[in-house]
């Protein structure tokens, strides 16, 4: 399978049908769209061919509400379960098979002490809640579930379970996310 089209298979299970969806694009949830068009961007190395990819990610976004600006470093197999704003910083760092649910936002905060800005780092095998904010620049481990309405401005170790404003962190949870990772690549 085609690193590209991973995304289509977190939401359906089974592979893309290429043929099919260039000529009926809009058979695709605006979602998958947008990803694949994020992950054509990363991969072209024509900077007109980008220009237009970046032309059609931002008319894309009136429909998908989805704000990942392509410099953003994302792993493979990246799913949302329902159309709802999502806002990703640039330089946040995002790994494979992470589920994104409506309303969230990973951003940065700057650093009073060094006037730096940090942005957030998150494993794989991830699932984000409805309405959670990320901020700052912290490292969430592999295989943590966040629950919805969290407010993380720490760290959170792999295997783990967070919940809460401010975040309550439920550690050395083996099977975090079992039964919320679905079609992992």
């Amino acid at each position: 399978m085609q690193y590209i089209y991973t995304d289509y298979y977190r939401r359906y299970g089974k592979e893309h049908p290429k043929l099919i969806h260039r000529i009926f694009p809009w058979l695709i949830d605006p979602q998958i769209r947008h990803f694949i068009l994020f992950r054509k961007w990363k991969k072209s190395n024509n900077n007109l061919h980008k220009f237009w990819l970046e032309i059609r990610m931002k008319n894309l976004k009136k429909i998908s509400f989805i704000d990942i600006p392509p410099q953003t470093e994302i792993g493979k197999g990246l799913y949302m379960y329902h159309v709802g704003s999502v806002i990703v910083n640039n330089r946040a760092k995002i790994g494979s098979n992470v589920t994104l649910s409506p309303g969230i936002t990973i951003g940065k905060t700057i650093n009073k002490v060094t006037s730096k800005d940090e942005c957030p780092v998150i494993g794989s095998r991830v699932w984000i809640g409805a309405n959670a904010i990320i901020v700052g620049g912290v490292t969430i481990g592999d295989n943590v579930l966040i629950a919805a309405n969290t407010f993380i401005t720490k760290n959170v170790p792999s295997n783990s379970i967070v919940f809460g404003n401010p975040a309550v962190i439920k550690q050395n949870k083996k099977n975090a996310t079992k039964g919320y990772i679905n079609n992992p690549v």
